[in-house]
């Protein structure tokens, strides 16, 4: 993988703060001047709340492997604070 550094601090980076910068994750639009969502989905994220996975497949794979690895450290202490 090119440039794996700095894919995968893009990919830290948007695990950390994912939501849409346009309607703050709330998958609707904001109804100017207001705090209010309007019944518009957000053209942006297209209503997911979400902004897309930097660097496409390679993204996405890496932010599975980051998963993958975070699941199986909860576990590990899941299992520790049982015994």
């Amino acid at each position: 993988m090119d440039s794996a550094h700095t894919k995968g601090a893009a990919i830290v980076s948007w695990w950390l703060h994912h939501t849409c910068p346009v309607c703050h994750g709330g998958k609707w639009e904001l109804i100017p001047g207001t705090n209010r969502h309007s019944a518009r989905a957000c053209g942006e994220c297209k209503g997911s709340g979400d902004t897309d996975i930097p660097h496409g497949w390679e993204g996405r794979r890496l932010l599975g492997e980051m998963e993958k690895a975070l699941n199986q450290a909860r576990g590990g202490i899941s299992s520790a604070t049982r015994s």
